[in-house]
């Protein structure tokens, strides 16, 4: 429930972003606050997802998800990771 209505206040304040003339003082004082609010919110379900998870994993299972995730953002960082090369490709127009 508490997500949804997060949800719906940033749903909002980016529909009122929309309405700003891009650059000027009021969108980007707007902008900021949605980083806040996005940030809250990503903080906020951190905490209930990684709470619960840390519930039911041991810590040897915790360090090997750690490991596992650290390796996949360290070769997404690096353009490794399968399709990453396609789709940034795509969004380039077919240059690499």
């Amino acid at each position: 429930m508490r997500h949804e209505a997060n949800v719906t206040v940033i749903k909002r304040l980016i529909a009122e972003l929309d309405q700003l003339a891009a650059g000027s003082p009021e969108w980007r004082q707007q902008l900021g606050t949605i980083a806040d609010t996005l940030m809250r919110h990503v903080t906020d379900e951190e905490g209930q997802v990684f709470g619960r998870i840390e519930q039911f994993w041991g810590p040897d299972r915790l360090i090997d998800v750690g490991n596992t995730m650290t390796k996949a953002r360290d070769q997404a960082l690096r353009g490794e990771l399968v399709g990453a090369g396609k789709k940034a490709a795509s969004r380039r127009g077919g240059r690499k």
